[in-house]
C-alpha cells in the first residue's frame, strides 16, 4: 500500500514539476508519435489466451506503477498483472480506445495521454463508456507508464456509473 501511495505522489510530483509548460515543435511531435504507437499497439492481442496485452503491460509499465480502476480500486503492477491473467478466461465482447490527446512536458521526457474507451464486458449488463489517463516517463531512451487511471462515464444501458436496471 505504501508503494502505491508513493507512486501516486511521484506521478503528482512529476506533473507538478513540469510547471504546466507543454512542449511544442518537432521534438514534442516525435515524442507524441512514440507514445501514441505504444498506446495503440497494446490492444493488438488483448484478452486472448497467452495474451500479448499481458506481455505488453509487463514490459511497458513501471514496476512501481499504479492502475486506478473504474470501480475505484487501486492496483499495483503485480496486482493488475494477476487480474489480466484471470481476465483472459472471460474476455470483453468489445473494446475500442480512441480520441487520444497527448501532451508532452519536461524536455520530451513526460507524456500525459487522455483518451476515451467504449467497451462491452461479459460481467457488465450494458456497454460502458470510460475516459482514461496515462502518464509516461522516458528514461534512457525508453518510455514507461507510471500511471493508468480509468473513469466510468456512462453505463450505455441508461445510467451513470453504478446505476442498475
Amino acid at each position: 500500500m505504501r508503494e502505491i501511495l508513493l507512486s501516486i505522489l511521484l506521478a503528482v510530483a512529476l506533473v507538478g514539476s513540469v510547471k504546466a509548460q507543454e512542449m511544442t515543435g518537432p521534438a514534442a511531435e516525435q515524442a507524441k508519435q512514440e507514445v501514441l504507437k505504444l498506446e495503440t499497439e497494446k490492444f493488438g492481442g488483448q484478452f486472448k489466451a497467452g495474451s500479448s496485452h499481458e506481455k505488453w503491460f509487463e514490459s511497458h509499465n513501471d514496476p512501481d506503477g499504479v492502475v486506478a480502476r473504474a470501480d475505484g480500486g487501486i492496483d499495483s503492477r503485480a496486482q493488475h498483472l494477476e487480474m489480466l491473467r484471470s481476465v483472459v478466461q472471460t474476455p470483453p465482447i468489445s473494446m475500442k480506445q480512441y480520441d487520444h490527446h497527448i501532451s508532452i512536458f519536461e524536455n520530451g521526457n513526460v507524456a500525459m495521454v487522455v483518451y476515451k474507451i467504449d467497451a462491452q464486458f461479459t460481467w457488465e449488463p450494458h456497454p460502458v463508456q470510460d475516459t482514461a489517463e496515462d502518464i509516461w516517463i522516458k528514461e534512457n531512451g525508453s518510455w514507461r507508464r507510471i500511471l493508468h487511471s480509468v473513469h466510468r462515464i456512462m453505463n450505455m444501458g441508461g445510467g451513470a456509473y453504478g446505476a442498475t436496471d
